[in-house]
């Protein structure tokens, strides 16, 4: 009967030894536990990298500032002067007229601060609503400033160029107008907000006259109309402008 409890006893023993201490979980439960793993985060270097550059994309900028256009359209028969009046126009190394998402390509031929000058050759530019811009070390800016190109025109009068662009009114200033058709022409007004007439004009020749600007005309933009054999023809983009005297 010893023998018989002395048995008992050891296996009763073996069964709960192995169990481990403080341990509420039963022994065939310990195979459920969830393993410990660590969750792997997706590394965000990239996506800020990303978003920075974008910003910074976003937030640039030209070095200078385009102002205004003249002419604001160009018949792509002809060659014209292009000049642009703005701030920090030095700084521009290259014109880009862009039309259709084409960047078209011309070398300035004169600058300063505040106004530069190129060539646009005739049926350089496609028939579109474009872009004025400008390049600086390869670097394209384009701005919101229209220029029209507007393809090819059998007008029997033609305004090339106007020079200079900008007068101030001192004693007799005189201005120079290039294209073509000029033989037909009568009589000549400017227009602001009044229409004036020109009394002193000197025809060259058919693409080339010169006109003198009367005095104490107010400050502004000024416009051209001319009176032909058979119709009157008003040319509202090309115009000059009167600056006051300093």
């Amino acid at each position: 009967m010893k023998y018989f409890l002395l048995c008992l006893s050891l296996v009763f023993s073996s069964c709960f030894s192995e169990a481990p201490q403080n341990s509420s979980i039963p022994r065939f439960l310990e195979t459920l536990k969830p393993e410990n793993k660590k969750t792997q985060i997706p590394h965000s270097e990239s996506i800020t990298e990303t978003k920075h550059n974008t910003k910074s994309q976003s937030q640039t900028s030209a070095p200078w500032v385009i102002e205004s256009i003249s002419p604001q359209s160009k018949d792509n028969s002809l060659d014209i002067f292009i000049t642009l009046h703005g701030k920090n126009l030095k700084e521009m190394t290259e014109l880009i007229i862009q039309c259709q998402d084409k960047n078209y390509i011309f070398p300035i031929q004169k600058y300063n601060e505040l106004s530069l000058s190129a060539i646009i050759r005739a049926k350089s530019l496609p028939k579109a609503e474009c872009f004025i811009g400008g390049a600086q070390k390869k670097k394209y800016y384009i701005s919101s400033r229209l220029f029209q190109s507007l393809g090819y025109s059998d007008e029997s009068l033609i305004i090339k160029n106007i020079i200079p662009q900008t007068i101030t009114l001192k004693k007799h200033p005189m201005i120079l107008l290039q294209g073509k058709g000029f033989d037909n022409i009568i009589a000549i007004q400017i227009y602001n907000n009044d229409m004036i007439d020109i009394d002193n004009t000197k025809i060259f020749s058919d693409t080339s006259l010169a006109l003198e600007i009367p005095q104490n005309l107010p400050p502004g933009e000024y416009s051209l109309q001319f009176m032909l054999k058979d119709k009157i023809v008003h040319t509202p983009n090309n115009t000059f402008i009167i600056t006051p005297e300093l």
